[in-house]
């Protein structure tokens, strides 16, 4: 088990210093996403309309591609 937080007021969070008191792995989100894509390629969608669609387009090409995003 590991307890995931959000960069703003993680460290302060109730439940993530509960869970360092009980030896819980902790770690912000943008340091546990790196450690899990550290092996990994990966794209970013990023903007303010569309990203899901995109991303859903980009998965779709990929699977066809023969790939397993």
């Amino acid at each position: 088990m590991v307890v995931v937080t959000g960069a703003h007021g993680g460290a302060t969070n109730p439940e993530a210093l509960q869970a360092k008191k009980m030896q819980i792995p902790t770690f912000m989100h943008g340091r546990y996403l790196g450690m899990l894509m550290n092996d990994k390629f990966g794209i970013a969608v990023s903007g303010c309309h569309g990203k899901t669609s995109t991303a859903s387009m980009i998965a779709l090409i990929l699977k066809e591609a023969g790939y397993d995003p």
